[in-house]
């Protein structure tokens, strides 16, 4: 049994995109994205409300597998059965969350809808292997013993991103830090420097965003910091130490107010006269494609 849906969402939908028939696989994806599913509802109401027939709309819905009619939880985790995952028992850790989930044989969403579980061919990151995706955050070296970890993490991470950093309230930010949370990271010292990163520029009262993202398939150079300027520059910091923020920091942000900038140049002249290690550079670049 299918959720009553709210029409006027599907018709904005359609006016946004379209009533042509070559609108119907957009309009699908939007509702697949807006409801996580395509309600049988939804699929009538493009019928009444376009040109297009009928027996197009079903067929394209039961043809493409990006697209479900069954509801699906609000994440999705995505188990890899790639070749390398595979050999190293991806089949197991899909049957893992499905037990911890309490999802019946027939089914691969839990009682609140709030996880769903699919096979996908390729994460395109084999040297994690055996990987899982949920959402925009991966997951490496998963075992069957360790799903529950990784459903407490990948929690734990959302609630970091819907909380408001005291950084994300600043009203002319210079640009954006972004750094992952994951698990592996976490692991690498992420915490760490996650909160150096929050102490730093509130003491230096510099003009950034903080973000914490998903993760971006380099475990090996965690903790990973990505910098993007508001001009369009971006940066990419491997293996950041607490230790380096605050020069990394001070590389890319100079505070609005005259008088902090000048309190910052005389400690930094000071820390200098006073030690050799404040003149090193704070890490090392790293130019990352993770494909």
């Amino acid at each position: 049994m299918t959720d009553a849906i709210n029409r006027a969402e599907v018709d904005a939908i359609i006016n946004r995109i379209g009533d042509k028939a070559e609108h119907l696989i957009p309009i699908l994806q939007a509702l697949q994205m807006h409801f996580h599913y395509l309600p049988d509802e939804a699929l009538q109401r493009i019928a009444e409300t376009t040109r297009i027939r009928p027996s197009d709309i079903t067929g394209v819905a039961t043809f493409y597998g990006q697209f479900r009619l069954q509801p699906a939880g609000s994440h999705t985790i995505k188990v890899c059965i790639g070749t390398a995952c595979h050999v190293k028992g991806a089949d197991t850790i899909y049957e893992a969350f499905k037990r911890h989930l309490g999802i019946a044989p027939d089914s691969d969403t839990d009682a609140d809808r709030l996880f769903t579980v699919e096979k996908v061919a390729c994460l395109g990151c084999c040297m994690l292997a055996p990987a899982v995706q949920i959402d925009d955050i991966t997951y490496g070296h998963v075992q069957p013993p360790k799903v529950g970890d990784v459903l407490t993490d990948f929690l734990r991470a959302q609630n970091a991103q819907g909380a408001d950093s005291p950084l994300s309230q600043i009203s002319t930010p210079a640009g954006e830090v972004r750094l992952c949370l994951c698990s592996s990271c976490s692991a690498g010292g992420a915490e760490a420097v996650h909160n150096a990163l929050l102490d730093q520029a509130q003491r230096l009262k510099l003009p950034v965003q903080l973000r914490t993202v998903g993760c971006a398939g380099a475990s090996y150079q965690t903790p990973l910091i990505e910098v993007h300027m508001q001009d369009g520059r971006s940066f990419r910091y491997g293996r950041v130490e607490p230790k380096h923020v605050r020069n990394l920091l001070l590389r890319h942000f100079r505070p609005h107010q005259t008088s902090q900038r000048m309190r910052i140049a005389m400690q930094s002249l000071l820390n200098r006269i006073i030690s050799d290690d404040a003149v090193s550079d704070p890490v090392t670049r790293y130019a990352i494609d993770v494909r």
